[in-house]
């Protein structure tokens, strides 16, 4: 009975070690995890004139390679949570986004349109969420504005003001 025990034991140790060793997800260069989601934090950046508050942002931003945006529902309308509101722009904004994919060496391009009537300043204004395919990890400066038009309450452009952005990979 004493060999079963120990035979049993090892064999319990081996399973406990086996099962303990996987399933962490995939790993990339360097040891780390494999990123699968990209939250990118876009802003304004610049001065705004005295008494100007930001009525509108209507911006193109082209994505980090391996980057993508979920349009599933409602193409080439992105689906409900993929682009939000944020920071400066979270009380009041309404936005649209569009998703076109990458093809070729044309990066995959997001476009935004945020209206705000009670206006906003300079600062951080929506997050774009994307899905990161297995061996990329993006980093802000990966991403480039296409385009952006900024105006103000009464629709008028607003010059001067540029973009940024930050990354949170998951």
């Amino acid at each position: 009975m004493n060999g079963h025990r120990q035979f049993a034991c090892v064999i319990l140790i081996s399973l406990l070690l086996v099962t303990a060793c996987g399933g962490g997800g995939s790993t990339v260069a360097g040891g780390g995890t494999q990123p699968t989601k990209s939250a990118v934090k876009i802003s304004t950046t610049g001065a705004l004139p005295s008494g100007t508050l930001i009525g509108g942002i209507d911006i193109t931003v082209s994505l980090a390679p391996g980057v993508s945006a979920r349009s599933t529902t409602n193409p080439p309308e992105t689906d409900a949570g993929v682009v939000v509101a944020s920071g400066v722009a979270s009380s009041n904004s309404t936005i649209l986004a569009t998703y076109t994919s990458a093809s070729g060496a044309t990066p995959a391009k997001a476009r935004l349109l945020v209206v705000n009537t009670s206006g906003f300043g300079i600062g951080e204004f929506a997050i774009v969420n994307g899905d990161i395919a297995a061996g990329n990890s993006p980093q802000a400066a990966d991403f480039t504005v296409a385009s952006i038009t900024v105006t103000d309450l009464n629709g008028s452009p607003i010059s001067g003001l540029t973009s940024a952005f930050t990354v949170n990979n998951q």
